[in-house]
């Protein structure tokens, strides 16, 4: 009985601590909410982060994928509609929010923008309307690393590890970008500077 008490005790304790360290790991990043706006060119989505770093990749084939380590965002009913429109899914990943877009054809981008002093940075992915064929960068706007992967090979790398949620001055290194926060780099990661102030999105 004593045997069975401590191995008791020890399982407890092993799922208290996978539990503090995933609350943690959640912790890191937060989406603070998801905005849509549309333009002659293309159609926005932006999303407001909250004020630890997140780190951010993408990945370019049949389907454009955003991979953020940050928890996945509540979005109403109205948003939820526009993004299914959009043929954009926001799933939960192991990493923590996975945006998935059909892109159909069409050019997407997507690049940061830092946050006031008092706020968050922007994570803005803009999706192409038929007759735009291109869609640059921003000059004042942050690149999140992108690779090229093909479409059986995203699949497969899709297939697990995920589940939906609701439908539908800086520089790279080691794939990945790290938003806000302080400012340096190291690791394969870029941070960056909340120095570069408000930028008016576009």
């Amino acid at each position: 009985m004593k045997q069975l008490a401590k191995t008791l005790l020890l399982g407890c304790v092993a799922c208290v601590g996978a539990v503090t360290t995933s609350s943690q790991a959640w912790a890191q990043g937060e989406i603070r909410g998801v905005r849509t706006s549309t333009n002659p060119q293309f159609d926005r989505l932006v999303f407001d982060l909250g004020p630890n770093p997140v780190d951010a990749s993408a990945i370019r084939g049949d389907r454009y994928v955003v991979e953020l380590q940050a928890s996945p965002p509540s979005l109403d009913l109205g948003t939820q509609g526009k993004l299914s429109k959009l043929g954009v899914k926001i799933e939960k990943a192991s990493s923590g929010t996975r945006v998935d877009v059909d892109r159909r054809g069409r050019e997407v981008r997507v690049f940061k923008l830092a946050g006031a002093s008092n706020s968050g940075d922007r994570i803005v992915l803009d999706i192409a309307k038929a007759g735009t064929n291109s869609l640059p960068i921003p000059p004042d706007a942050g690149r999140v690393p992108e690779r090229t992967q093909s479409a059986s090979a995203m699949g497969s790398s899709m297939g697990g590890g995920s589940a939906p949620v609701l439908g539908g001055g800086s520089s790279s290194s080691g794939g990945k970008v790290v938003l806000g926060g302080g400012s340096s780099s190291s690791g394969g990661k870029v941070v960056l500077r909340r120095q570069l102030g408000s930028r008016s999105e576009r």
